[in-house]
């Protein structure tokens, strides 16, 4: 609960600020995205979804038009404003990343062997910044 409320919060005050915020779920039901952070987006991204009920969780009330979306990669509906469009976002497929990512951890951790780079093992570290 309390990861929501800063996220509320972030939503709230950051997009005046020119912060963007990416919020994504899996599940895309009222409970799982915040009115406020719904309200607060300039943009709302839906790719194709089950049903019309969560495209309308997300592009908003009568816009059930993602889950109309042809079977293609990448081809999802946007709403900015008043204005509803249908896209084609750049497709990227799960071996091209997973090779991208071996190389962005073979350069960025010395310390990563190429096997732990493959499996994923050791692939993210969150270092504190002071004393927060």
């Amino acid at each position: 609960m309390f990861c929501q409320e800063m996220l509320e919060l972030i939503a709230c005050i950051a997009g005046g600020l020119g912060v963007r915020l990416i919020f994504c779920t899996q599940y895309p039901v009222s409970k799982t995205m915040p009115r406020d952070v719904k309200q607060n987006s300039d943009a709302k991204m839906c790719f194709r979804i089950q049903n019309k009920y969560a495209s309308a969780v997300v592009l908003g009330e009568e816009n059930g038009h993602a889950a109309e979306l042809p079977d293609i990669r990448g081809r999802c509906m946007l709403v900015q404003g008043p204005n509803l469009l249908e896209m084609q976002v750049p497709y990227i497929s799960d071996k091209t990343m997973n090779d991208l990512l071996v190389d962005y951890m073979k350069g960025a951790r010395k310390d990563v062997t190429p096997d732990e780079a493959e499996t994923g093992e050791n692939t993210i570290e969150f270092i504190p910044i002071g004393d927060a």
